[in-house]
């Protein structure tokens, strides 16, 4: 579940890393896949020069997903976007407060083009389902099924506790 709590530590742990990150070791340790953050924009796939596991992961000769790796290292691992070192910079700077954090956050989600996308559904509505919700992204981005699949859960989840939208019964409605 990805929360407005995860998601600094997140973004801070792959400052950490070099700005690389495995999907399935952020999956264990925060239980939240990287594909979820690509779909903000916060990261990207690297699909070229994929760095070797042992050149950025200290936990490289005790992992379980090392033949996963082998074999599907372009699916795996993420770098982080200009706008996501953006965002992790100023999470960890020292003037940033644990309180300013979550107004942070639902200032810089509220003008992602994502989320815009829900919010521009429920001009039309009061209330949307997340079918519609999935066919409406389906219909206006260039996101694949299998990365909606995969993070919408986790999407939503953060946009509730950004307290950005509600979610009651499979309905969608926004704060107000």
């Amino acid at each position: 579940m990805l929360t407005a709590e995860k998601l600094p530590k997140i973004v801070a742990e792959l400052l950490v890393l070099e700005e690389i990150g495995c999907t399935y070791d952020f999956k264990e340790r925060f239980e939240v896949g990287l594909n979820s953050l690509e779909v903000l924009g916060l990261v990207k796939l690297i699909k070229t020069r994929i760095p070797r596991c042992g050149d950025h992961c200290t936990k490289y000769r005790d992992c379980q997903y090392i033949a996963l790796f082998e074999k599907r290292k372009s699916k795996t691992k993420y770098r982080l976007t200009k706008e996501g070192k953006n965002l992790a910079d100023y999470l960890s700077s020292e003037t940033v407060t644990s309180k300013n954090i979550k107004l942070l956050l639902q200032r810089e989600f509220s003008n992602y083009s994502f989320v815009d996308l829900i919010l521009s559904l429920l001009m039309d509505s009061p209330e949307i389902s997340v079918e519609k919700l999935v066919s409406s992204i389906i219909a206006n981005t260039n996101l694949a099924l299998y990365s909606i699949r995969t993070s919408i859960k986790d999407i939503l989840d953060l946009l509730t506790t950004l307290e950005i939208l509600i979610i009651d019964e499979g309905k969608i409605t926004t704060y107000t």
